[in-house]
């Protein structure tokens, strides 16, 4: 039979003290003397008590947990994002849990649901919702959120964001300057505001070219590698096909590597490619592959930080801070 957990007035009585200076000693109140909490210590490791940190954060109003709800954790884009929020929490005593929704609206609802029943401190949420939908429900004053990678229309709150459109629109540019007459572009889901972002660019870069919107070939696919693969499988076999690829994610682009490599079709030679997130893999790749580079790791450094700034003014006006793409041009985008 396992040990009943030590409560508080147990450790006050093996120290032969109060429980309100048992309480005192765990919340580091300066008032008892070093003999004394001592004594309580001594008592605390020897019966193994642990504070009910629920317990906790109703009587501090702070948990010092922030959930990080994010859509797909096996995308490095999001595993680099992750790394910076917790190494910002982690040098602010904060600690994060994990939440993959799998682009799941119901695993969203769930986590939302879970950060307010559990009163953690905050959110930093990178939704597939454009809009309200599962966040108004669960909109708590009391939970603090901070938006990344992606907004949501009808929410207000500190974000972190990249300019999307600016990094589609000269990834398309510098893929037409270097000869290609039929760009097509692969972009993730209809309900991500980022890949509706980089749709924009690609299209407002056919539109500086002088190229009709009647000539633009793109697909929508998940923003994983077989979602790549299908999508450019598609335009392979269609009637108009493409002579370069602007590829929306590094999940995506492997899929296509794959497909063209399969099929016969050289990059750069038969297939000019450029693709999104700056992978340690895409400057070993040969060719090595032209990307547009997102800062991921700072992007979770600044949202953990908007959010610690929010928890200590919250009355202060909103944040939106747009972190600039950079352009990396390798072999894979120019013959």
């Amino acid at each position: 039979m396992s040990r009943a957990t030590p409560t508080i007035s147990e450790v006050a009585e093996h120290a032969d003290v109060s429980v309100a200076t048992v309480s005192r000693v765990l919340n580091n109140n300066a008032a008892v003397n070093q003999a004394m909490a001592a004594r309580v210590r001594h008592s605390i490791d020897a019966l193994g008590y642990r504070p009910s940190q629920v317990a906790r954060s109703m009587r501090t109003q702070r948990s010092r947990i922030i959930a990080v709800i994010v859509p797909d954790v096996e995308n490095p884009f999001f595993t680099s994002v992750v790394r910076g929020i917790e190494d910002e929490g982690r040098a602010k005593g904060l600690l994060t849990v994990l939440c993959n929704t799998d682009n799941n609206p119901n695993n969203e609802r769930e986590y939302l649901r879970l950060a307010v029943d559990q009163r953690m401190d905050g959110v930093i949420l990178a939704s597939d919702m454009r809009s309200l939908g599962n966040f108004q429900q669960y909109d708590d004053p009391a939970l603090t959120t901070v938006l990344v990678d992606r907004e949501i229309q009808g929410i207000h709150a500190d974000a972190v964001l990249l300019d999307n459109v600016l990094g589609a629109r000269e990834a398309t540019t510098h893929l037409l300057q270097s000869g290609a007459t039929r760009v097509a572009c692969v972009t993730g889901p209809s309900t991500a505001t980022t890949s509706l972002q980089r749709l924009d660019g690609y299209r407002r870069a056919l539109a500086d070219a002088g190229i009709s919107q009647q000539q633009a070939l793109f697909r929508h696919a998940d923003y994983r590698v077989a979602g790549g693969r299908a999508a450019v499988e598609d335009l392979l076999q269609g009637a108009e096909r493409p002579d370069a690829l602007l590829v929306c994610n590094n999940l995506m682009t492997m899929g296509a590597l794959q497909v063209l490599s399969e099929g016969g079709v050289s990059v750069p030679n038969d297939m000019l490619l450029v693709g999104f997130d700056d992978e340690s893999w895409s400057g070993y790749w040969r060719p090595s592959i032209t990307t547009v580079a997102q800062p991921a790791r700072y992007v979770g450094r600044t949202a953990m930080r908007l959010l610690l700034d929010r928890l200590d003014a919250p009355t202060h006006a909103l944040q939106r801070v747009v972190l600039l793409p950079e352009l990396k041009i390798r072999e894979s985008s120019h013959r």
